[in-house]
């Protein structure tokens, strides 16, 4: 879930279109009348097997033309008559659906903050080129990166505890919290996205989901963690102690 950690910002326009197989675009059924202030989540299931699950935020009503989008996993799907399960390319976790009537699917294995939510079709499908525009992006830090980031930084970096990101957990990106007894809680605009235990190796923090099981890395760095976004490393800034 390295790619938990990018975010941008798209502009929206024209049509996608989907076969009448099980592909298209899924939404959270009691999300789909949108209020600004909300975020979303949307399922693309590609004709050739490919999938991306977006969360998405529109800033303001002063925006109406953009959403702000974080990929939450992208890889490829298969079904059976009951499931639907999707594969993340880069983690290889795999998450499940139950496929109930009219289509829609219920969210079986999946992030924590997914369990037992419906997605509805829905037929008017947006965001044109949504899989090519998220296809080749470097988002994530490879074993490799992370092995030359130690081998750059051998002496090791003093890490505290507590928040990192916005104080008032308002901003359109990820917060962390990296607690002393070796767990951590990223969120959302106060929604806990994912939840597990940390480690350390040198100046590479591990995080390990609990839910999905997979590991995702940021780097320590002076009173912040860095990140990733196309390439760049992008800095998370200490906040405040746990307790605070």
């Amino acid at each position: 879930m390295r790619r938990l950690f990018l975010f941008f910002i798209i502009l929206l326009t024209n049509a996608f279109c989907f076969s009448q197989s099980i592909s298209g675009h899924y939404g959270q059924c009691e999300q789909l009348i949108y209020k600004p202030g909300d975020f979303e989540v949307d399922l693309f299931l590609f004709d050739k097997g490919s999938y991306v699950l977006l969360l998405t935020d529109q800033p303001s009503t002063d925006a109406d033309d953009f959403v702000y989008v974080i990929v939450l996993s992208n890889g490829s799907f298969i079904k059976d008559s009951n499931n639907l399960y999707l594969t993340d390319d880069i983690e290889k976790y795999t998450m499940s659906f139950n496929i109930i009537d009219n289509g829609n699917i219920v969210a079986e294995r999946t992030f924590g903050f997914l369990k037992n939510r419906t997605f509805c079709f829905i037929n008017t499908p947006e965001m044109l080129g949504v899989r090519d525009y998220f296809k080749d992006s470097d988002n994530y830090f490879t074993e490799t990166e992370c092995e030359r980031y130690n081998e750059k930084h051998r002496q090791t970096i003093p890490m505290k505890y507590g928040f990192y990101g916005d104080k008032y957990e308002s901003n359109l990106s990820y917060n962390y919290r990296i607690n002393n007894d070796t767990t951590f809680v990223i969120s959302y605009q106060k929604t806990v996205i994912s939840e597990g235990m940390w480690q350390r190796d040198n100046n590479v923090l591990i995080l390990t989901d609990k839910d999905l099981q997979f590991s995702s890395y940021l780097l320590i760095d002076e009173d912040c963690l860095l990140t990733k976004n196309k390439s760049k490393y992008i800095k998370i800034q200490y906040v405040s102690d746990s307790n605070q």
